[in-house]
């Protein structure tokens, strides 16, 4: 066993969100905002580059995931996370976070995510 110090926890759904003081919950809308969830398409094993993302709107497939949570662990400067271009060190592109296995923290000594994500059956899949 090893000890990681995380930085604070996020989370993803597809689907409604809460946005600027307004609830969107229109899945029926091509164009009012939805939260979205990247998938890859070897879902649960996440190793696909290849995926899609989800909103959960009438109109597409229903997101193999109900929700994802992750930390980062143990810095948030790993070389693992995508980054927007033009900045350096703090701009991580989180827009694929977190089921990209190859963002994942592997073991002691390793940095990346430590994901945790519920699929559409319930089940509970975990990064480590």
């Amino acid at each position: 066993m090893f000890s990681i110090r995380l930085i604070p926890t996020s989370t993803r759904a597809p689907g409604a969100i809460y946005y600027n003081g307004t609830l969107y919950d229109n899945p029926d809308s091509s164009w009012r905002p939805r939260a979205q969830l990247w998938v890859p398409d070897d879902f649960p094993n996440c190793r696909d580059s290849e995926g899609a993302f989800y909103a959960n709107r009438t109109s597409e497939k229903p997101s193999p995931v109900s929700y994802a949570v992750w930390s980062i662990g143990p810095k948030k400067d790993s070389k693992k996370f995508p980054r927007f271009e033009g900045y350096e060190g703090q701009s991580i592109d989180t827009a694929k976070f977190p089921l990209p296995a190859e963002f994942w923290l592997k073991g002691s000594g390793d940095s990346g995510l430590i994901a945790n994500f519920r699929d559409r059956k319930g089940i509970v899949h975990s990064s480590l």
